[in-house]
């Protein structure tokens, strides 16, 4: 885990879950219990990896004897021969020791990071996401706002103003206009020039 929450923050995080909540559930099961004759703790593990290395999100997995013998979850621990009865219960004895190590506290991650449930865990985490991306939402709408902002003087700048084409354009008609007039008046004294200076009675 790192101090930037980014992607691999939180895949780190859903990490130590897994791991912590396998860690968890396998003990309470009696995987940390010291072995006996009549007794495997290989047996209690609940929870194993997919691919033989630590387990995470990614490769968590019930274990086969699990997966195999359903009747596992119901099996009592006795504590004067410290192995597991072959019968099983109907009081659902070993789903309340699940159940109370899920309210207990523990330690998550290497150094302790985090001391909670796994309900505060996850809401804590949640939490935390929840307010990183009403943070980077913000930015992001922030950074929008901005360049909004310079598209529309880029355009104020640059694009045409509708009055000022449409004064320019009244101006160009009132100069051809003048320049069509003149034309005229010199087209007439050319006229006058070529065609009747020098005749008689003129």
């Amino acid at each position: 885990q790192t101090d930037a929450y980014g992607i691999p923050y939180y895949k780190s995080v859903v990490d130590q879950f897994a791991k912590t909540f396998a860690d968890t559930m396998n003990n309470a099961n009696g995987a940390n219990k010291t072995s006996s004759s009549t007794f495997d703790p290989a047996s209690r593990l609940m929870f194993t990896s997919s691919d033989g290395n630590p387990i995470n999100s990614s490769n968590i997995q019930i274990s086969k004897v699990w997966m195999n013998d359903p009747t596992m979850i119901a099996q009592v621990y006795d504590e004067t021969t410290g192995g597991y009865t072959d019968s099983v219960s109907l009081e659902n004895s070993n789903v309340l020791i699940l159940k109370q190590a899920l309210n207990q506290k523990v330690d998550f991650g290497i150094y302790g990071d985090f001391n909670g449930t796994m309900h505060e865990y996850i809401a804590f985490y949640t939490n935390r996401l929840a307010q990183q991306m009403d943070y980077t939402e913000s930015q992001r709408d922030s950074a929008e706002t901005t360049v909004l902002n310079l598209l529309e003087s880029r355009d104020n700048i640059s694009a045409v103003d509708m009055e000022e084409e449409g004064v320019n354009m009244l101006n160009y008609q009132k100069w051809f206009n003048a320049s069509a007039r003149m034309l005229t008046v010199l087209d007439e004294a050319l006229d006058m020039i070529i065609n009747n200076m020098g005749l008689v009675g003129r």
